[in-house]
Protein backbone atom coordinates (compact mmCIF):
# COMPACT_ATOMS: atom_id res chain seq x y z
CA UNK A 1 0.00 0.00 0.00
CA UNK A 2 1.51 3.35 -0.97
CA UNK A 3 1.01 5.88 1.81
CA UNK A 4 4.06 7.91 1.86
CA UNK A 5 4.86 10.70 -0.30
CA UNK A 6 8.21 11.46 -1.30
CA UNK A 7 9.48 15.18 -1.85
CA UNK A 8 12.07 15.81 -4.16
CA UNK A 9 14.81 16.76 -1.26
CA UNK A 10 13.95 14.23 0.55
CA UNK A 11 11.61 15.26 2.66
CA UNK A 12 8.77 12.47 3.31
CA UNK A 13 4.79 12.95 4.18
CA UNK A 14 3.28 10.33 5.77
CA UNK A 15 -0.50 9.84 4.54
CA UNK A 16 -2.95 9.14 7.30
CA UNK A 17 -5.29 6.30 7.29
CA UNK A 18 -8.42 7.21 5.35
CA UNK A 19 -7.17 10.18 3.08
CA UNK A 20 -5.92 9.90 -0.27
CA UNK A 21 -2.09 9.72 -1.33
CA UNK A 22 -2.99 10.45 -4.78
CA UNK A 23 -5.13 13.20 -4.00
CA UNK A 24 -1.89 14.69 -1.66
CA UNK A 25 0.19 14.46 -4.03
CA UNK A 26 -1.82 15.87 -6.85
CA UNK A 27 -2.09 18.64 -4.31
CA UNK A 28 1.70 19.35 -3.83
CA UNK A 29 2.14 19.13 -7.20
CA UNK A 30 -0.34 21.66 -8.03
CA UNK A 31 2.29 24.17 -5.41
CA UNK A 32 5.11 23.53 -7.26
CA UNK A 33 6.29 20.38 -5.25
CA UNK A 34 8.46 17.66 -6.99
CA UNK A 35 7.63 14.69 -5.19
CA UNK A 36 5.77 10.90 -6.17
CA UNK A 37 4.65 8.38 -4.62
CA UNK A 38 6.78 5.30 -2.69
CA UNK A 39 5.48 2.50 -1.09
CA UNK A 40 6.99 2.75 2.65
CA UNK A 41 8.89 -0.69 2.73
CA UNK A 42 10.90 1.63 0.08
CA UNK A 43 11.59 4.56 1.38
CA UNK A 44 14.89 4.13 2.81
CA UNK A 45 16.51 2.71 -0.68
CA UNK A 46 15.09 6.02 -2.42
CA UNK A 47 18.26 8.27 -3.47
CA UNK A 48 16.11 11.16 -2.93
CA UNK A 49 16.42 9.96 0.91
CA UNK A 50 19.58 8.77 0.99
CA UNK A 51 20.92 12.01 -0.30
CA UNK A 52 18.76 13.94 2.24
CA UNK A 53 19.90 11.23 5.01
CA UNK A 54 23.83 11.90 3.95
CA UNK A 55 23.02 15.64 4.43
CA UNK A 56 21.46 15.59 8.33
CA UNK A 57 24.53 13.01 9.07
CA UNK A 58 27.33 15.66 8.03
CA UNK A 59 24.92 18.31 10.02
CA UNK A 60 24.74 16.04 13.11
CA UNK A 61 28.65 15.01 12.87
CA UNK A 62 29.03 19.03 12.58
CA UNK A 63 26.58 20.40 15.56
CA UNK A 64 28.76 17.37 17.75
CA UNK A 65 31.68 18.38 16.62
CA UNK A 66 30.77 22.51 17.33
CA UNK A 67 29.86 20.99 21.07
CA UNK A 68 33.25 19.11 21.15
CA UNK A 69 34.97 22.28 20.11
CA UNK A 70 33.62 24.35 22.82
CA UNK A 71 34.66 22.38 25.69
CA UNK A 72 37.88 22.62 24.07
CA UNK A 73 37.88 26.25 24.29
CA UNK A 74 37.38 26.18 27.92
CA UNK A 75 39.92 23.47 28.70
CA UNK A 76 42.67 25.31 26.46
CA UNK A 77 42.22 28.43 28.29
CA UNK A 78 42.91 26.76 31.70
CA UNK A 79 46.01 25.22 30.38
CA UNK A 80 47.08 28.37 28.87
CA UNK A 81 46.64 29.64 32.17
CA UNK A 82 48.49 26.54 33.85
CA UNK A 83 45.04 26.03 35.83
CA UNK A 84 44.40 22.74 33.88
CA UNK A 85 43.02 19.84 36.43
CA UNK A 86 44.38 17.06 34.43
CA UNK A 87 47.56 19.16 33.30
CA UNK A 88 47.17 18.95 29.37
CA UNK A 89 48.83 21.24 27.68
CA UNK A 90 47.37 24.29 25.48
CA UNK A 91 49.28 22.74 22.30
CA UNK A 92 47.72 19.20 22.77
CA UNK A 93 44.30 20.77 23.04
CA UNK A 94 45.10 22.67 19.53
CA UNK A 95 46.35 19.82 17.91
CA UNK A 96 42.54 17.74 19.25
CA UNK A 97 40.88 20.82 17.83
CA UNK A 98 42.39 21.21 14.50
CA UNK A 99 41.50 17.27 13.73
CA UNK A 100 38.12 17.84 14.86
CA UNK A 101 37.98 20.75 12.63
CA UNK A 102 39.21 18.78 9.64
CA UNK A 103 36.76 16.11 10.50
CA UNK A 104 34.01 16.66 7.97
CA UNK A 105 36.44 16.69 5.34
CA UNK A 106 38.05 13.60 6.63
CA UNK A 107 34.86 11.72 7.23
CA UNK A 108 34.54 12.25 3.21
CA UNK A 109 37.66 11.23 1.80
CA UNK A 110 37.01 8.25 3.73
CA UNK A 111 33.70 7.65 2.10
CA UNK A 112 31.56 7.06 5.60
CA UNK A 113 28.96 8.64 4.22
CA UNK A 114 28.42 6.62 0.96
CA UNK A 115 26.04 4.21 2.62
CA UNK A 116 23.00 3.16 -0.38
CA UNK A 117 20.54 2.95 3.22
CA UNK A 118 19.17 5.96 4.79
CA UNK A 119 18.95 3.77 7.76
CA UNK A 120 22.19 3.50 8.23
CA UNK A 121 22.96 7.04 7.10
CA UNK A 122 20.63 7.90 10.19
CA UNK A 123 22.28 6.03 12.70
CA UNK A 124 25.99 7.23 11.30
CA UNK A 125 28.51 9.10 14.50
CA UNK A 126 32.10 9.12 13.50
CA UNK A 127 34.88 6.98 16.01
CA UNK A 128 36.45 10.59 16.68
CA UNK A 129 32.94 11.45 18.23
CA UNK A 130 31.76 8.86 20.37
CA UNK A 131 31.35 9.62 23.62
CA UNK A 132 34.02 7.53 25.54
Amino acid sequence: MTDVILHGDGAVTVVAPGFSAAAERRALAARGVACRLVDRTDLKDQPERIAAARADAMARLRRRRDARLRALDIEQALAVGGFHPTGRTAAGIETEKQRLRDLPAAVGRRGDLAAKDADALDAYLPPELEDG
